[in-house]
């Protein structure tokens, strides 16, 4: 027997007549074409006129392409230049947006390309070889050739070794021609138009002797890192290093991108400042640069004096005068480290003075003058027979923050007595101090 179920349907709900539709259709339909038309404007084409295509026309000027007069008018030859420029940008051919039309992948690229010389002259570093050599030479030679017309050397036209080399370093001095093919095209022209513009020469789009060599000099050429040394215009991987090593050792080179600027320039000057070199110019050469490698794989530790350390570790030698120790005797429990009188006592760590004592005026002093700091880990450096410098109880210091001079003596060679605590309450007694030489063995 069939269960049958007696429940009425529900009847489907009966569509409403909705009068609102035809108009909402027609709205879309009108946004569909306005869109379309928002679209199409975006693109300038042969026979538009407008302050858009003037600066696209100043643009393509910029770059050595030949738009025509720079009237806004969107001509063939402005099609012709917006066509050459796009074969020569490889973020455009990859987005298969060829043609003599101009969009906005266009323009921004465009926009950047001439933002991009906009900056003085940079350099590159490299290893010499005698390729390079003769290529200089044979560069030289054609760029102080005199032509029929009565100008010198070579422009839009020449091809061979000599062009390459052109582009190659107009690519090192910042201002990229887009090819390094050896022919002298006219992205090459306005490649060298705008470095000479910020070279202050004439921008005569040709290479002749003057425009040589200012251009021979965007080659650094070079077998070490910093020697020559690195200066303000050197883009390479040898300042990167650089300007990273300034930043971990708490010295802002402003952006690290491998540009010598002012702001690595600044801060190598404050490097060099603390450290109390003679040269504070900002150039980073040799010398400077082993020393802020040293400085980083030491985490920051300073070399507290200028001087030759000697070393042996002098902590366990009885001394009549030392720290006292339980067993009854008394201990020498520092380093002694020899150095001219007047030289400067820098701190080897970043924390704070806990102690000043000016010196007595007497030399020769069991104890003198005295300045300790404090370090992060509770650890006291302790300097004696010093002339504090102008610092006071509870300043910050960074490493390598000049604390005092060694006194003269006159009794005995010149030093400071360095100790080391394991904390500042524990006092001068041996039990609370630590060899010094464990941390300064590396300055040997």
């Amino acid at each position: 027997m069939v269960a049958v179920n007696n429940r009425p349907r529900a009847t489907p709900k009966s569509r409403t007549n909705n009068a609102a539709t035809p108009a909402r259709q027609e709205a879309r339909s009108a946004n569909t074409t306005a869109a379309r038309a928002t679209r199409r404007d975006e693109f300038m084409k042969v026979g538009d006129e407008s302050e858009r295509v003037l600066k696209l026309e100043r643009r393509l000027k910029a770059l050595g392409y030949d738009a025509g007069a720079v009237d806004g008018k969107y001509d063939a030859q402005t099609a012709a230049a917006v066509a050459a420029f796009k074969q020569d940008q490889p973020e455009i051919r990859k987005n298969n947006t060829n043609g003599n039309y101009a969009g906005r992948p266009t323009e921004r690229s465009l926009a950047r390309e001439v933002k991009k010389l906009n900056h003085a002259p940079e350099r590159r570093r490299l290893r010499p070889s005698r390729q390079h050599a003769r290529l200089d030479a044979l560069t030289a030679r054609r760029a102080g050739v005199a032509n029929p017309d009565g100008t010198q050397g070579f422009g839009v036209g020449a091809t061979g070794r000599h062009v390459k080399n052109v582009q190659a370093r107009l690519r090192a001095a910042g201002y990229d021609p887009k090819h390094v093919n050896g022919q002298f095209d006219e992205r090459t022209a306005g490649a060298l138009k705008a470095f000479q513009k910020k070279a202050g020469l004439e921008t005569t789009g040709q290479v002749d002797e003057a425009t040589w060599k200012k251009l021979s000099k965007s080659h650094i050429y070079a077998r070490k890192p910093a020697s020559p040394a690195q200066r303000v215009g050197e883009r390479s991987r040898a300042v990167l290093r650089s300007e990273r090593l300034l930043k971990k050792l708490g010295f802002n080179p402003g952006k690290v991108d491998g540009l010598f600027d002012r702001d690595t320039q600044r801060a190598s000057r404050r490097w060099e400042r603390k450290h109390g070199l003679k040269d504070q110019s900002g150039a980073i050469g040799q010398a400077q640069l082993k020393k802020m490698e040293q400085e980083v794989k030491n985490k920051g530790f300073v070399k507290p004096l200028n001087a030759r350390l000697t070393s042996i570790s002098e902590f366990r030698v009885p001394d009549a005068e030392g720290a006292p120790a339980r067993n009854g005797t008394r201990y020498h429990a520092g380093k002694d480290w020899f150095a001219p009188g007047g030289t400067t006592v820098r701190s080897p760590i970043a924390g704070k003075i806990v102690e000043v004592r000016p010196s007595s005026g007497n030399s020769g002093q069991v104890f003198g003058g005295t300045v300790k700091v404090q370090g992060k880990d509770g650890k006291v450096w302790v300097f004696r027979h010093v002339n504090p410098a102008n610092v006071r109880v509870g300043q910050r210091v960074d490493a390598g923050d000049p604390l005092a001079r060694v006194t003269n003596w006159a009794d005995g060679p010149d030093h400071t007595h360095i100790e080391l605590w394991r904390s500042f309450s524990g006092g001068y007694r041996y039990e609370n101090m630590i060899d010094p030489m464990r941390y300064l063995r590396r300055f040997l």
